[in-house]
């Protein structure tokens, strides 16, 4: 669970049918901003998740996971991670390919970039639809 949120940074980098040294370090970078530094378990599990591409099922199960999390968490945190994963997302396409210096988004990360943008609209209005149902039924949030 402490890697979670990586994985579709994880699934960018690989998007092109390899990690490249530049995607690894920027999804390291975001990793240790999340408090997930070498030699912790998250990070170890991190390497294994970038040497071998994990199946497009793990992915899809992850994203399950991630939009089910998206309704549980309070609209602050939600909203961060709306902002965040996109862009660490975008950074992670962005390190690598192109020609002559110039970075270029290849056609699999925009794929993957499209993919993200969809789950979190998709988790953002799962929210919205626990929401209305709890203040519906006359429940409070905790």
């Amino acid at each position: 669970m402490t890697i979670l949120h990586l994985v579709p940074l994880v699934q960018v980098a690989w998007s092109d049918g390899g990690v490249t040294e530049a995607e690894r370090t920027k999804v390291h970078e975001v990793a240790a901003l999340r408090g997930v530094t070498p030699g912790t378990p998250g990070y170890l599990m991190l390497e294994k998740l970038l040497d071998k591409r994990p199946p497009d099922r793990a992915f899809d199960v992850c994203w399950r996971v991630i939009r089910a999390m998206f309704t549980a968490w309070p609209e602050e945190k939600r909203r961060a991670c709306e902002v965040s994963l996109p862009a660490y997302a975008a950074a992670v396409a962005s390190v690598s390919g192109g020609l002559l210096g110039f970075r270029a988004i290849s056609a699999d990360e925009r794929t993957v970039l499209q993919r993200v943008a969809r789950e979190i609209a998709e988790a953002h209005t799962e929210a919205a639809r626990t929401i209305t149902e709890i203040a519906s039924v006359g429940g409070k949030l905790t």
